[in-house]
């Protein structure tokens, strides 16, 4: 299994060797939601049922630690007497062995914060391959979103070839205006490749993640919402702080080192053992049934109190992990505020007065061009320029998505009670 607080995509990938499903609800979709891969790595995920089976085994073991020892019955028998006498002669013993009061109920607490510690790996699992899931799906809107900004400049520089084209048989535009369009849209062309390399790879990553082949059919992507602020940070940390499950996770174990120094501390008192027994090797009747008890004494202190010391040094050990997780827990969530907030006000920037501009800019330089009052240099500089501004404005809300999504993930997967209007992917999620 991956490593705690480093897994990758490609770590959860390596996991999912299993064969694909029959029944897959994606074939023949004619757009693809977020939520939709995400219920659906959620139910087929390798890594999630394996935690799942970890916690059921966690689970059962907090009864067993609670209870006695199974008793001890011993038989004995003298050999000797058999065929010696009218009867031969046996020996019965049974014995219970009783820890020091209150051991039994530590050793459950033990291993009840065990199992819940194992359930909140679960949750982290969780909550990280949403995250992972959410961040695939934000590529893949990137590559259908630059491919389709890809293929409209290329039909617009067709059409200004064929301005080109037009000038120059007028006499007012050289050859070299039609070559540069040549030239422009054969780099595109270039990039498109790339491009679709890119698709190619993110399809083999969800597909991965859906536990299907690497080149199956994935519907293009949905729709974006417009983006909505993120929650205030103070709320997000309270409930990053009180939900979040890796740090309930270290809590559980805190609570089970506590409950082991309480455990050593039992080991300076003596355990009992309860005896009865029957015998026939006594001649008299009344000697026969016996009952006692034995102890044994903890006479070496100085083992017991190393013990005690090591399980306390656990404990603390335990307490500065927490403390410092919780540090380095806000500190990414306010991070990913903090990004998710810069990609919204790129996008706003972007989308409200950059497009708009870049494409009157082009407008105008294409208007002086066929005018004759212009350079076609500046034709191809502008179109460049709406190019790499809407390839900037599709970065920023894919990029929008994935940190809101890793937001999401550092506050335990709740959001403020009362905030309802949070875009995670598409309009339909």
């Amino acid at each position: 299994m991956c490593a705690a607080h480093s897994r990758t995509v490609a770590c959860l990938l390596a996991s999912l060797a299993l064969p694909a499903m029959a029944a897959d609800p994606l074939f023949g979709a004619e757009s693809l939601t977020s939520q939709q891969l995400v219920d659906l790595v959620l139910e087929r995920n390798p890594n999630l049922e394996a935690l799942r089976a970890a916690v059921a085994e966690a689970a059962s073991r907090v009864e067993p630690a609670g209870a006695l020892d199974d008793p001890m019955l011993s038989y004995t028998l003298a050999p000797r007497t058999i065929g010696a006498g009218e009867r031969y002669q046996q020996g019965i013993d049974l014995s219970q062995e009783i820890p020091w009061p209150g051991t039994l109920g530590l050793r459950e607490g033990v291993a009840r914060s065990e199992a819940a510690a194992a359930g909140q790996d679960l949750a982290d699992l969780r909550l990280e391959i949403i995250a992972a899931v959410q961040a695939g799906f934000a590529e893949w809107y990137y590559v259908h979103r630059a491919l389709a900004i890809n293929e409209a400049n290329r039909d617009l520089l067709i059409e200004l070839r064929n301005v080109a084209e037009t000038q120059y048989a007028a006499g007012r535009a050289t050859q070299q205006d039609v070559i540069q369009t040549e030239l422009e849209h054969a780099r595109l062309l270039d990039e498109a490749l790339a491009l679709k390399r890119e698709q190619r790879s993110v399809q083999a990553q969800l597909n991965g993640l859906l536990n299907r082949a690497p080149g199956e059919y994935l519907a293009p992507p949905g729709h974006l919402a417009p983006p909505a602020p993120p929650p205030d940070l103070q709320a997000l940390q309270q409930i990053a702080v009180e939900n979040h499950p890796e740090l309930k996770g270290l809590q559980a174990q805190l609570e089970a080192s506590r409950s082991r120094v309480e455990l050593a501390e039992k080991d300076f008192y003596p355990d009992f053992r309860l005896m009865t027994g029957y015998s026939s090797l006594w001649d008299e009747e009344e000697k026969r049934f016996t009952v006692g008890v034995s102890i044994n004494v903890p006479w070496n202190r100085s083992k017991y109190q190393a013990l005690k010391d090591a399980a306390q040094a656990d404990t603390m050990q335990t307490q500065w992990e927490l403390a410092d997780r919780r540090a380095q827990l806000l500190a990414a969530l306010a991070r990913a505020r903090a990004e998710a907030v810069e990609s919204m006000e790129v996008i706003a920037l972007h989308h409200d007065l950059l497009v708009p501009l870049v494409q009157d800019n082009l407008n105008a330089a294409e208007a002086d061009y066929r005018a004759g009052a212009g350079d076609f240099l500046d034709v191809i500089t502008a179109e460049n320029q709406k190019l790499m501004t809407e390839l900037r404005l599709a970065r920023a809300q894919a990029d929008y998505v994935r940190r809101l999504a890793e937001l999401k993930r550092w506050t335990g997967g709740k959001w403020p009670m009362g905030y309802t209007r949070v875009n995670e992917g598409n309009i339909d999620d």
